[in-house]
């Protein structure tokens, strides 16, 4: 599981870094949304911590464009500076949540234990094909038996 953690402050990204890795996450740290941009296609990033405030490019054009190009990825966005606007901007845009800052451990070992959760249960229904065999595989289970089937 990858984690991302965006934001301009250091001793905040390290804590939030930290208390992701005690949880069991692989963390990345970006110190601008450039760099996050630039970090986008590297790894299938289930959850990004960002900072509203980050200095050029602010934490909702990283929400919009992650959750565009990464739909599933579940983005979290920080502000030190939050209002009821923000928060209802940020959940129209899709974040998965609104912290305010200061926040504790408890409340990012809560937010990782939820997508965490969220992910063991998200099946990936895809179907690949074995090039050697040329025959198809699916993580799907058979529901049911028929002739066709049985064949």
């Amino acid at each position: 599981m990858h984690a991302l953690v965006i934001d301009g402050d250091p001793q905040l990204r390290r804590f939030v870094s930290e208390v992701l890795r005690e949880e069991g996450w692989e963390v990345a740290e970006a110190e601008s949304a450039e760099k996050a941009f630039e970090m986008l296609r590297e790894r299938d990033w289930a959850i990004v911590f960002c900072d509203v405030i980050l200095g050029g490019v602010n934490g909702f054009s990283v929400l919009r464009r992650f959750k565009k190009e990464l739909p599933q990825t579940k983005v979290i966005l920080m502000t030190g500076h939050g209002s009821a606007v923000g928060a209802l901007d940020a959940t129209a845009y899709g974040a998965y949540d609104y912290l305010l800052k200061p926040f504790g451990v408890d409340t990012l070992q809560s937010l990782s234990r939820a997508v965490s959760e969220r992910l063991a249960k998200t099946p990936h229904h895809r179907l690949f094909s074995t090039k050697a065999s040329g025959a198809y595989e699916s993580d799907i289970d058979l529901v049911g038996r028929s002739q066709a089937s049985s064949k």
